[in-house]
């Protein structure tokens, strides 16, 4: 007898636990939309309240990976109370994920990524198109099985070390322009050195892959 009760005290709890978490998934769910797939892990003792229900008109707050839902429950002496319960969350959405190891500043392309469903949770503005990867490089090392994020890639350098440029200086309406040698790496507008064929050395603004203007 004592064996048939416990199942079916196990029975009632299984039934509202799965009652409330499949009302909190459908909560979730309209509040946190755009991705392909959500898991949740109710966190709170959803059995110890007399009953509970999602306060639609309170605010849901997200903090990392828990979200608290705004809830009113009603005690054992049969008052209403507002509170929040933290439910743990998973965010999957279809991604660009790292094939291979990617060196800093290597090169990006399609074939080093797969697009597949992948836990985004913790992932702030993660890349899903190829055609993001044109003309990118890793801003830092990219581990095999990574989720690529806005934040790890960068724009290619249009100039890069040891490229011969044509440096520009202006005075009034006469362009004198001298070849020069780039010193480092640059992108659009951005100050580089450059050496000119005597081994001085000037600042110059990037004005394309082959031109700059000399800074005085």
């Amino acid at each position: 007898m004592k064996v048939f009760n416990l199942l079916i005290n196990i029975l009632i709890l299984f039934s509202f636990n799965s009652e409330y978490e499949n009302a909190v998934y459908k909560y979730l769910c309209q509040k946190i939309n755009g991705y392909n797939k959500i898991e949740i892990k109710l966190l709170n003792d959803w059995n110890r309240f007399e009953s509970i229900k999602i306060n639609n008109e309170k605010k849901l707050e997200l903090k990392g990976n828990i979200a608290y839902v705004p809830v009113e429950y009603t005690t054992a002496n049969r008052q209403n109370t507002l509170t929040q319960l933290a439910v743990e969350i998973k965010l999957f959405d279809e991604v660009l994920v790292a094939n291979t190891n990617i060196k800093s500043g290597e090169e990006l392309s399609a074939d080093k990524f797969d697009l597949l469903i992948a836990d985004v949770t913790n992932i702030s503005r993660p890349v899903a198109d190829y055609n993001c990867l044109l003309n990118k490089r890793a801003t830092g090392f990219i581990k095999k099985d990574d989720v690529l994020s806005e934040h790890s890639i960068e724009e290619k350098p249009i100039i890069q070390p040891g490229d011969k440029l044509i440096l520009h200086s202006s005075s009034g309406s006469v362009d004198v322009t001298l070849a020069v040698v780039s010193r480092q790496e640059g992108h659009l507008n951005d100050i580089i050195r450059v050496k000119t064929l005597d081994n001085k050395l000037l600042k110059a603004r990037v004005i394309d892959k082959i031109n700059v203007l000399v800074i005085e």
